[in-house]
Formats: C-alpha cells, structure tokens, sequence
C-alpha cells in the first residue's frame, strides 16, 4: 500500500487522546476515534465522494504520520545528559575497575530559519564530572573556579565556548565548526552515542512513524582518535497524542588510540546497544532518550592484550527554554 504524506495542522488532532488508523483511497491515515464513524460512511460512497471525503479527513485531524523537524528562528533547548560508565580490566590475574559519571547541560539556539537550511548555535553551559582508575580519582565541576588535572584540561576548555553549524532540511549537519573535541581513555569512550546532537535524531527524520514499523540505521562516530559504528535498526513502539516511543537495538564496533598515565595504546572493541527515545512526531524534537551500551574491549599495552568489560549508560532530556 503506498503511504502519502498529507500534513495537517490540526487543533483537533492534537488534543485527541485515542487515536486509530484508517485506509482510505489506497492510503493510511491517523484520526482521532471519533472520526471512525465518519470514516464508515465514506465506505458507502463513489469515487468522487471519496476523493471528496478525504480531504474533509484531512483537514479534520488525519495525516500520514511522516516525521519532519520543524524550528523557528529564536527557539532555544535545553539538553541535560547523565551518562555512567563503569568498566572491568583484567591484568595478569588481577581486576582493576574503572569508573566515570558526567552529568552535562548544552543549550541549541535557532539563529536563522531559511527555506532549506537552519543555523544553530550551542554551548556547553554546565559540566560535573567524577572519573576514578587505577587507585586515583579526579573531579571536575564547571561551577567552581578552582578545577585542575587531565580532566580540567579535557573538559574545562569547551564550558560557555558557541560553537555553529548549519542543517539541511532533513536535519543532516551540513557545516560546522565545533570546539569540543576531548579525546583521551574513558572520556572518550562516553563521546560515542547514536547521534551527534540529542535535540533531533536525522534517522527518524522524514520517516513514517507507523506503531510495529521499522528503521534499519547505521551511524558512524568519528573523533579525533576514536571511530565507532552502530549498526541495527528502530522500532516504533507507540504513538499517542503526537509522542512516539521509539525503540533501537544494535551493535557497536570501535577502534582507535586511548590515553592512560600519558601513554597512548590501541584499542578494539564490540558490544550491545540498545536504546528508548521519545519524540514529538510534529517537531522531530526529543523529548527524552535513554541508551545503553554492555561491550568488551581489547587494550594492546606492554606487548600484552588487556580484555575490558564495559557498561554504559546514557540519558538525556531535552526542554523549549525561553
């Protein structure tokens, strides 16, 4: 059956709280329920009634459910992320555990809106880190001024500095110059995620977000001296009063060079993903999402193979600021 957008603007549908979908001329719709009896009339009508009939649909609350991102110049975000990641190393029969929790604020300003492309800022405004290895632990807070050590001078550069980039209309981030780049051990590995923003996910975007359908994806992170990739695939799980619940599962392959005490070595690794996103399917804005990564990785150092078990945890909530 073939799916056309048809988008409508609709007071009714949005303060609709049960909603079903119908097919009608070889197309699917989602109405509120009580549109269904008007639907069952329909059935009994010629083709021009129909064709007729459909935009009467239409226009009371009924459309493909087709995810575009929608922004306007003067929009802000908020986007507050808590991410934890603990990991497991074995060395010659003995176990050294890692651990790291950062707790971030970035904030997305909608600079220009034009017919094809969008300028946006944003900026780390708030950062509050905790990363304990190997007998030492070490702290960052962006709210005092007397922060020091690896994880200031990683972090500590990047809090209050704009960075810029420019999006298409399908949200793919076609210019960009941003200054937050932190390489190096643990801090690194939290960098990968499946998206490179948590305001919008350009997977889901230009989608039909039909509940049971699914959206096959791979991403790929590249940092300075890190690449990962996720391959798998979205579910739809829900969607009611315009809020979808996605769901992703996957696997994650990384490679590349991580710091420890001043010394770099190379490293391999694989794991699970799994992730919860919720959307407005109006906006293509998150509201909220929550991924987690369970993987093992391979540390060549000293001529030996290091086996790491790891698990990751990462959530995000994204809220219109004034």
């Amino acid at each position: 059956m073939n799916r056309t957008i048809a988008w409508a603007d609709s007071s009714e549908l949005r303060s609709c709280t049960k909603q079903k979908y119908i097919r009608l001329e070889n197309k699917e719709y989602l109405c509120c329920v009580s549109l269904i009896k008007f639907y069952k009339k329909i059935k009994t009508m010629n083709r021009k009634q129909i064709i007729l009939a459909a935009a009467m649909v239409i226009s009371m609350g009924c459309y493909a459910q087709t995810t575009t991102l929608q922004l306007s110049k003067g929009q802000k975000f908020e986007v507050i992320t808590v991410t934890n990641l603990s990991s497991v190393a074995e060395l010659m029969g003995q176990t050294m555990e890692s651990t790291v929790d950062n707790n971030s604020t970035k904030v997305y300003e909608v600079i220009d809106k034009r017919n094809t492309e969008t300028d946006i800022s944003y900026s780390t405004t708030k950062v509050k880190a905790n990363m304990q290895a190997m007998g030492q632990e070490m702290d960052y807070d962006s709210d005092k001024k007397d922060n020091a050590g690896p994880l200031a001078e990683q972090i500590g550069n990047t809090v209050g500095k704009v960075n810029n980039m420019t999006i298409n209309a399908s949200g793919k981030v076609i210019k960009e110059d941003n200054t937050e780049k932190i390489s190096g051990g643990m801090m690194n590995m939290v960098s990968a995620s499946l998206s490179n923003h948590s305001l919008f996910y350009t997977s889901l975007l230009g989608r039909d977000l039909k509940q049971n359908n699914s959206i096959p994806d791979s991403v790929v992170v590249d940092s300075e001296k890190m690449k990962s990739k996720i391959v798998g695939s979205y579910t739809v799980q829900s969607v009611e009063n315009n809020i979808a619940t996605v769901l992703f599962t996957g696997t994650q392959t990384m490679n590349g060079v991580v710091e420890q005490m001043g010394q770099e070595m190379n490293m391999t690794g694989s794991g699970k993903v799994n992730a919860e996103i919720k959307l407005n399917v109006t906006t293509g804005i998150i509201l909220e999402s929550k991924t987690t990564i369970d993987g093992t990785n391979n540390i060549d150092a000293m001529g030996m193979s290091i086996p790491v078990t790891l698990k990751s945890t990462s959530t995000s909530t994204v809220k219109a600021i004034k």
